[in-house]
């Protein structure tokens, strides 16, 4: 396995292994909690969460799983959630990884299209919008409670809104938008 090609999880030994290693990074790396906010949320939680009817891609390098993204289908769409490795945040090799992040991202988004017409994000991260409005969501707004109890932000991206923003707008927003 390489950090160039984009993985299915078919729920293998060997991948079970690997989920397990993401386990153990983010619990240490304290994002578990962030993501789930849940102090009880087990392995077994998070290979259940990678499973059927749930769609589960990733990424790796020699240090394991370094992006991943699921999809929970609800009507017709999905709600996609997104890991990324902490080293994988800022600078990577002298390169900004917030493009590695969004090529993986957008990697993913067009083979989702392949199955749903849309595709949902829900944050309770107010910081990550940015983010999330440069990848081509439209940010809807903030539902309190949402999140396990705390307020959430929900936004919506279609076929369409990806390939506007992948062939038009993208250099105005992201000035708009500043560094995120």
């Amino acid at each position: 396995m390489n950090d160039d090609t984009l993985y299915r999880y078919a729920g293998s030994a060997a991948e079970d292994l690997l989920v397990a290693q993401l386990w153990a990074q983010m619990q240490r790396d304290g994002t578990l909690l962030a993501a789930f906010n849940d102090e009880d949320f087990t392995l077994g939680d998070l290979i259940d969460l990678f499973s059927a009817p749930n769609t589960m891609f990733y990424k790796v390098d020699k240090s394991g799983i370094w992006f991943v993204v699921w999809l929970s289908p609800v009507m017709g769409g999905a709600f996609l959630s997104t890991y990324l490795r902490p080293d994988y945040r800022g600078e990577i090799a002298g390169h900004d990884a917030r493009e590695t992040y969004h090529s993986a991202a957008r990697e993913i988004m067009e083979q989702a299209f392949g199955s749903y017409r849309v595709l949902l994000v829900v944050t309770q991260q107010e910081w990550l919008l940015p983010n999330i409005k440069r990848l081509g969501y439209t940010v809807l707004g903030k539902i309190p409670f949402l999140f396990y109890g705390n307020d959430a932000w929900v936004g919506y991206m279609t076929p369409e809104s990806l390939r506007e923003r992948m062939h038009g707008r993208s250099s105005r927003e992201d000035r708009d938008l500043g560094a995120a």
